[in-house]
């Protein structure tokens, strides 16, 4: 006889019985609960229920909002190493003092690239001394020509006055024809005193204006020789004080952003290396454009060097930009801060600094927590700890809690 069906028919049975059980078991379990939540709790578990309830009005210090900006350390006064003017227009760097070095008066910081400036200064010094002879020369000249038009005017003047001394001999003691002549001889001496004497005074006109010329040319020659000169000066720039060295950043066609390295070309006008005045600091943080409005003139900032992650210097915000600037992919507003103290030991321009700023600060303020205010047609209320209901005025509030101004007390327990 086949005895799989008794088999199975047993197997089914055990399992609905432990089924069953499990299921008393659960039911159990669940009436012991609730028994236990029927009955009154002790004193202890009283106590730690009205704890969780309620919460107590608090005096403390309150920051209603951080927003937090990266920036960097910069100095509010420094002295700029320029690139001076040249006929070359281009230059390149040949010399460079480290960044960050300090440095004594009269230690070079750069050194700039002079080979094309002093060819041309000997250009220049050449053009100098040829000016200088095409003036002495044309003078020599031109003084020759005027003494010997000035011969011909004397020339002029003793004919006229013997045609003079001939004309006043009396009509009746020469022919008519021959006292005639000696009247038109008269006349005409004493025109051609007058044109003698015109052209000695075109020539003197002509003379000064040509030499005038040659004189300008003289002196631009000599100023551009100065020029030069001065400029083969400035391609050596050299510390006017103790300090310290920080080079300027090099951009090229916005695809580099590094310092300036040897070798660089750079261009008249632009700033190469800069001595700052490390007694006043002041950092330049970056707000980004979805944050517009959170950060205002005089908000207090908590500034952090990221070198020095242990120290914070105070300062507030004296200056936020009004029109965003693109950084990178994102367009922020440029947002400068002035510290109360700096460190001349510790802070270097081009130190990164975290800046938290603090948009409203209650330094003795009664807090309680949010979740214990009600709202009703805009006014805030709180219940205590002994049933009362308590009409508050707040100053502000953060997302966790607020601050009372009146309406409660400090120790004061209300109701969450």
């Amino acid at each position: 006889m086949d005895r799989r069906p008794f088999t199975i028919v047993a197997r089914m049975r055990s399992r609905t019985w432990s089924l069953a059980a499990s299921a008393l078991l659960a039911i159990g379990v669940l009436g012991t609960l609730w028994w236990a939540s029927q009955r009154s709790p002790g004193p202890s578990q009283a106590a730690f229920a009205r704890a969780m309830a309620t919460a107590r009005v608090e005096r403390r210090p309150v920051v209603e909002e951080r927003v937090v900006l990266t920036g960097e350390i910069q100095a509010v006064r420094a002295l700029k190493i320029v690139v001076p003017r040249t006929e070359s227009w281009q230059v390149a760097i040949k010399w460079l003092a480290e960044d960050g070095a300090e440095v004594k008066a009269g230690d070079p910081i750069v050194e700039l690239d002079n080979s094309s400036l002093a060819t041309a200064i000997e250009g220049k010094r050449l053009g100098v001394q040829e000016a200088q002879i095409a003036l002495e020369t044309r003078e020599h000249a031109l003084s020759a020509q005027r003494q010997k038009k000035q011969l011909e005017v004397e020339r002029a003047r003793l004919e006229v006055d013997k045609a003079q001394l001939d004309a006043a001999v009396p009509q009746e003691l020469r022919s008519r024809r021959e006292w005639h002549e000696m009247q038109s001889t008269m006349q005409e001496k004493e025109v051609a005193l007058k044109v003698a004497q015109k052209q000695l005074a075109q020539a003197d006109v002509a003379d000064r204006a040509e030499i005038a010329n040659l004189r300008l040319a003289l002196e631009k020659a000599q100023r551009e020789l100065a020029t030069a000169e001065a400029s083969l000066q400035g391609l050596s720039a050299r510390a006017p004080r103790d300090g310290v060295v920080i080079i300027e950043s090099y951009f090229q066609r916005w695809l580099e952003d590094r310092k300036y390295q040897i070798g660089d070309v750079v261009y008249p006008g632009l700033v190469v290396a800069s001595m700052p005045d490390l007694s006043e600091m002041e950092v330049v943080a970056w707000l980004p454009d979805v944050d517009d409005g959170k950060v205002a003139q005089g908000m207090p900032a908590r500034c952090v060097l990221d070198t020095y992650p242990e120290r914070a210097f105070s300062g507030r915000v004296a200056a936020v930009g009004v029109v965003a600037q693109q950084q990178a992919d994102s367009s922020s507003f440029r947002v400068r801060v002035a510290l109360d103290k700096a460190a001349p030991a510790l802070m270097r321009p081009g130190m990164s600094v975290r800046v938290e700023v603090a948009r409203r600060t209650w330094h003795d303020a009664l807090v309680l927590p949010r979740g214990a205010i009600a709202w009703e047609k805009g006014q805030a209320h709180v219940l205590t700890a002994d049933g009362h209901t308590r009409t508050l005025q707040l100053a502000g509030c953060t997302p966790t809690e607020c601050v009372v101004e009146q309406g409660a007390e400090e120790g004061t327990r209300v109701r969450l």
